[in-house]
């Protein structure tokens, strides 16, 4: 075999290994942005997560608090809320020192006064729970929002990656194949038969290219 006939196929090797190795490259680089992707929904699902289960833990409780059949423990739990028995305690006796000075005797009106103040005070604490609940589940609704957006974002963008990466190496194959390809069969042939310097006949691409060597040699 000549030396022509060796650079041409020393060329179409080295261009198929040069192709298929760019095409590794540009690979590897979608993959590697597919997995920072990843990475970083997974940072805010972390982020977010104590305002999911703070907003979990709201709705729970709201649900507890909208039920009638829970008054009864409603009740006990509004007053064990921090405040509000010094609230009632000091509330109430100011309110009866108001309406018996010196005397200390509770009227029919004093008492209606202070049950008046119980419930008032009563529903002030559990107004103020309800709304507290209320920020709380919209903090988490609001966490919940953003890994939505987060996760169609992120998400489109790996899928995105991975099919770009998929594309790199299947334009890789199809390089080097066309590289491959572009050495003319008799010169592989000859390569691999060892046997001398063979005239094949043209190349596959002419006409009246028959694939066996021909008499003689170059």
């Amino acid at each position: 075999m000549s030396w022509i006939a060796v650079g041409i196929i020393g060329a179409g090797v080295v261009g198929a290994i040069g192709a298929n190795m760019a095409a590794n490259k540009q690979a590897s680089g979608q993959t590697a942005a597919a997995n920072t992707q990843a990475g970083m929904f997974n940072t805010i699902v972390g982020q977010e997560q104590p305002f999911l289960q703070g907003g979990y833990g709201a709705e729970n409780n709201l649900n507890f608090l909208m039920n009638p059949n829970n008054s009864d423990q409603i009740s006990n739990y509004i007053q064990s809320l921090p405040g509000y028995q010094f609230q009632l305690k000091t509330g109430g006796q100011a309110l009866t020192n108001s309406m018996t000075p010196g005397s200390g005797a509770l009227s029919g009106a004093t008492l209606k006064s202070l049950m008046s103040f119980n419930q008032g005070l009563a529903g002030q604490y559990y107004n103020n729970y309800v709304g507290q609940l209320l920020q709380q589940a919209q903090l988490g609704q609001n966490a919940a929002g953003n890994l939505g957006t987060s996760g169609t974002q992120l998400g489109t963008g790996i899928a995105q990656a991975g099919a770009a990466a998929a594309g790199s190496q299947a334009a890789g194959i199809v390089g080097a194949t066309n590289a491959l390809s572009s050495i003319p069969l008799g010169m592989m042939m000859a390569s691999n038969g060892g046997g001398g310097n063979y005239n094949w006949g043209g190349t596959p691409s002419s006409t009246g290219f028959t694939g066996a060597p021909l008499a003689g040699g170059s």
